[in-house]
């Protein structure tokens, strides 16, 4: 028998970099206070422990830099647990949660899910009925169809989210300091070209905002959006910064930094984007949703100097 858990967790990892004053003012209850000084105490523990690891390598917390950053979002959890193994009578309910939507809205245990917006479930669009529970949009309705003992039932569900802002994680000292980055290769001449993620790219054509982690296994300056580097070949990593509104289920934890080689050109700006698959929105484990492209080039109007 096949499980689906349509359950989502979301590990948070956050910077050591918090601001202390957020949780001595009086803007949060008195349990939220608590939950944040906990989260404080486990960040510093955090630290601690990464510092032991690397002592036992031989290896100094001077050096450490880590860096990421999530986009806020807004993800809904169904709260079921369905079998899928005999699609042609339908989606079986093993589990309802607690207070989650499919009870608030009357979905019980040994229900059996046979219609999901008119269309009735079958072995043959079985996954196709399955996706459509997993995109489920905040401020939208799901009308299914529901066989138990009392017969076929119509229920119509209104969808709410649960939103997640945006997480910044930045630990130590970068290695980067300026916007300039000198190729390893002493050049010929100081000319130059740059690199940008300043614009924001059209997201009609499924391109969204990114972030530069590291150039050339240097980490950068998180708020640089703009970096000049010598003519040759440079290995740039980004993070994407997809908008939530695209529905994607994200694994839990640190999101990886993807590599874009790029053979910079004097006087030329190569502006970087998040490419955005559609058909790969679910396969997030290995990050195959999306890949760093250049969207656009531009040649600079006035010499670029190192």
């Amino acid at each position: 028998m096949r499980t689906i858990f349509l359950n989502i967790i979301c590990v948070m990892f956050l910077s050591a970099s918090y601001q202390t004053a957020a949780l001595q003012n009086n803007q949060y209850s008195d349990t939220t206070q608590k939950i944040l000084n906990r989260l404080q105490y486990q960040i510093d523990a955090s630290l601690y422990a990464i510092a032991e690891e690397r002592k036992k390598s031989s290896e100094s917390m001077k050096g450490f830099y880590f860096a990421v950053e999530k986009p806020a979002s807004e993800t809904t959890n169904l709260g079921v647990v369905l079998d899928t193994s005999h699609a042609s009578k339908g989606f079986e309910v093993l589990t309802v949660t607690p207070n989650s939507i499919a009870e608030l809205n009357g979905l019980k245990t040994g229900d059996r899910i046979v219609e999901i917006s008119g269309h009735r479930i079958s072995e043959s669009n079985k996954q196709k009925m399955f996706d459509s529970l997993l995109g489920l949009e905040s401020g939208t309705k799901l009308s299914m169809s529901v066989l138990n003992n009392d017969g076929e039932q119509h229920l119509n569900m209104p969808i709410t989210g649960n939103y997640r802002p945006s997480i910044k994680i930045e630990i130590g000292q970068q290695s980067i300091q300026v916007a300039q980055v000198e190729d390893n290769k002493q050049s010929e001449d100081s000319s130059c070209g740059e690199i940008s993620v300043f614009f924001s790219p059209p997201v009609t054509k499924d391109l969204h905002s990114a972030f530069v982690n590291s150039i050339d296994g240097d980490g950068v300056l998180r708020n640089r959006q703009t970096f000049r580097l010598a003519p040759g070949k440079h290995i740039i990593k980004l993070h994407e910064l997809i908008s939530s509104r695209e529905n994607i289920r994200r694994s839990g934890g640190i999101q990886k930094s993807k590599p874009l080689e790029i053979e910079i050109e004097k006087n030329v700006t190569y502006h970087l984007a998040a490419k955005f698959n559609r058909l790969k929105r679910f396969k997030t484990r290995k990050g195959e949703y999306w890949e760093p492209v250049i969207w656009r080039t531009k040649k600079k109007a006035n010499d670029c100097e190192l």
